[in-house]
């Protein structure tokens, strides 16, 4: 269905292209998509000949955009009512159909403008990372082994029975680069994810017990070289015990923001075996240095921990 979707909008754009009419600023035809009741137009803007998939909205009335246009793509509200999405470089076309397919089955049997409109936003800003540099390739090797971890957090919350699924993947806040990795009502929890007992701090405050109550850090040692784990397969298992379609076009939101895109899948081919997750209480007890510890002056320092020393604290 998704290369079907894309085939459509090729093959229009080239009729577009040889019906072309200097008469009218934007040409354009609609496309029809048996799962989306969406207005959606296929179109080509003339004086510079940049191509768009525009979201026509009936009911509403678009004020403003929440999103700031990158290299590969631009956002423009077009009468008030249309929604444009526009391919600045050619480099970015298959990340772009991506992008609108991913978009369309966000949106399917939506009847919802506001709705619409809101995932539109959503996804454009959660697929930012795909159009700032043609050369982005998808996560580094440090960032997939914290995806991993945080992935692993999420079932082990769950397996804890202390929330709901929907509630950890709405308090899951390491996409969003906060401070820490899960913040819920009653608790905070930061995850870390190595190879080895050693873990690294880059912000002092990530452990401060005194500034966040009941703070807890989860460990996570990997082994490389097994086959047991697999990002590719953590995802997929996880997305699909997410029955809410909302709370899953939200965990979907939360890895693309990450830098996880599902076009982008065959580039990690690495295998991983849980060696141990363990929890601890960050207290004043805890092998950690606090900002209190810091002569005047020094904002901020980055420290390693040997976990080795910090069974005593295991929860």
């Amino acid at each position: 269905m998704d290369e079907n979707i894309k085939k459509k909008i090729l093959d229009i754009w080239d009729k577009l292209l040889e019906d072309k009419d200097e008469n009218f600023l934007k040409i354009y035809r609609r496309i029809n998509l048996d799962q989306t009741n969406a207005n959606i137009r296929v179109a080509i803007r003339q004086k510079d000949k940049l191509k768009s998939i525009d979201f026509v909205f009936e009911n509403i009335n678009i004020k403003k955009k929440n999103f700031k246009n990158t290299k590969g793509i631009s956002l423009e509200i077009e009468d008030g009512s249309i929604l444009s999405i526009y391919l600045n470089k050619i480099n970015f076309l298959d990340v772009y159909l991506n992008l609108i397919v991913e978009i369309i089955d966000s949106i399917s049997y939506e009847n919802d403008e506001e709705k619409v409109k809101t995932v539109i936003e959503e996804k454009l800003n959660a697929w930012k990372k795909c159009f700032e540099n043609e050369d982005f390739s998808g996560l580094t090797k440090e960032e997939e082994l914290g995806l991993i971890g945080e992935l692993l957090t999420i079932n082990k919350l769950f397996d804890l029975k202390e929330y709901e699924i929907e509630e950890i993947i709405s308090s899951w806040r390491g996409p969003e680069n906060n401070l820490h990795d899960f913040k819920f009502a009653d608790k905070i929890y930061e995850c870390k994810t190595s190879l080895s007992n050693i873990i690294k701090i880059t912000n002092i405050e990530q452990l401060d017990f005194e500034t966040y109550k009941n703070l807890f850090l989860f460990k996570i040692t990997l082994t490389k070289n097994s086959h047991q784990i697999n990002i590719n397969n953590l995802i997929l298992d996880l997305r699909n015990n997410l029955k809410d379609k909302l709370i899953r076009q939200l965990f979907n939101n939360k890895i693309n923001s990450y830098g996880y895109f599902d076009y982008q899948a065959e580039n990690y081919k690495d295998f991983y075996n849980l060696l141990s997750i363990h929890k601890y209480k960050i207290d004043e007890n805890f092998v950690t240095i606090n900002k209190k510890d810091l002569k005047v002056g020094i904002q901020n320092i980055n420290f390693e921990i040997d976990m080795s020393y910090c069974q005593k604290y295991e929860k």
